[in-house]
């Protein structure tokens, strides 16, 4: 996207933004707890990895890593972020996906919006939108059915 349409996108983004408080799951400036869970999934299926793009996320920390997985988040000087993760091999793979629950602690820039907004000849893309990837080669859409946000202080504490 080039610097005006990324200037323009943002000024939308940011005057869309509801005057009045926004619900408790899509305060701007809350910090969040990110849970992906567990997709339709055909039998003996199993996650091997994920992909999720971002806009307006400030990927603040990741909480756990599953045994065996590499994890990365982040974003650029721009609203455009990432994260994914990949198991590193067949045994590590997730046929449990509790492992990605309070994955990443995240701030919002506004309230999360699901689908691309269209602005003028541009578009201010998803908040979160990506795809899991199956043991099968499938790729299974992530979104409002399988991410989840819930408001907290800070990462969990680490089991014992």
């Amino acid at each position: 996207m080039k610097i005006p349409m990324l200037a323009a996108a943002l000024a939308a983004m940011l005057a869309a933004a509801p005057a009045a408080a926004a619900p408790a799951a899509e305060a701007p400036g809350t910090l969040y707890l990110l849970s992906i869970g567990r997709p339709d999934l055909r039998r003996d299926e199993r996650v091997v990895g994920f992909s999720l793009a971002s806009w307006g996320v400030d990927w603040l920390a990741i909480c756990t890593i599953p045994s065996g997985w590499r994890l990365r988040a982040g974003r650029n000087a721009t609203p455009e972020g990432l994260f994914e993760g990949e198991g590193t091999h067949g045994v590590t793979w997730l046929d449990d996906l509790g492992p990605l629950r309070s994955v990443a602690l995240v701030r919002l820039w506004g309230p999360v919006q699901w689908r691309d907004k269209p602005v003028g000849n541009g578009k201010i893309p998803a908040t979160l939108a990506g795809t899991l990837e199956t043991s099968e080669g499938r790729r299974v859409r992530l979104g409002p059915s399988t991410l989840r946000l819930t408001p907290a202080p800070a990462c969990p504490a680490p089991a014992r």
